[in-house]
């Protein structure tokens, strides 16, 4: 999707979600996200590594929900930049962060890394799939240069775990940060983006 190089310490030193906060809207989505993880078998008792973990939102959302053994990793936020230990995580979580990466397959070679046997990944992503790249314009949430790096489609996303040996336990075709809360959803955001002079 992206070709052109960028130095990933400049694009990321000022990097819009690092302004996130854990607010009425924050919590709605993260909402989502926790109800997702449940249903693939998260529980509080767990060790949980949040991958590509920004400013930490999630790490302190999930804190407040009971979840006490929960740490994080991102290379470009200096109190998270320290590497996670090997195989000692029950659940990863890498959350809108593949889209980052130049190289898919070496991410998730990292992310399982981290894991315990058996453990959980959990990959959220946009996907490639009804990209129209004769008008790319609707689709600018999702191309989100010059951050994201390659988009997966759904099957190149499943092929990926597949070659990695994951099994699918779970799946959603819907941003974990679509809600109900007004204003809180990507449609309402595209539709905004399209009506804006």
């Amino acid at each position: 999707h992206t070709l052109g190089q960028v130095s990933f310490e400049d694009i990321y030193r000022d990097y819009p979600l690092k302004a996130r906060r854990l607010d009425f809207f924050a919590r709605g989505t993260l909402a989502n996200l926790l109800r997702r993880l449940r249903a693939c078998g998260l529980d509080a008792g767990q060790r949980i590594l949040d991958y590509g973990c920004g400013n930490g939102v999630f790490l302190k959302y999930m804190k407040e929900r009971g979840f006490n053994e929960v740490d994080g990793y991102d290379p470009y936020e200096p109190r998270f930049s320290t590497p996670p230990k090997a195989a000692v995580f029950d659940v990863v979580v890498a959350n809108d962060v593949i889209e980052h990466c130049e190289d898919p397959k070496a991410f998730v070679a990292r992310c399982l890394a981290c894991l315990k046997p058996g453990g959980l990944l959990y990959l959220g992503t946009c996907e490639a799939d009804g990209l129209d790249l004769q008008d790319l314009s609707p689709h600018l949430m999702r191309l989100h240069l010059p951050y994201h790096r390659t988009i997966l489609t759904a099957e190149g996303l499943r092929e990926l775990g597949r070659k990695a040996g994951l099994r699918e336990v779970c799946r959603w075709r819907r941003s974990y940060m679509d809600t109900r809360r007004p204003f809180c959803n990507y449609r309402f955001l595209d539709e905004l983006k399209r009506h804006r002079p």
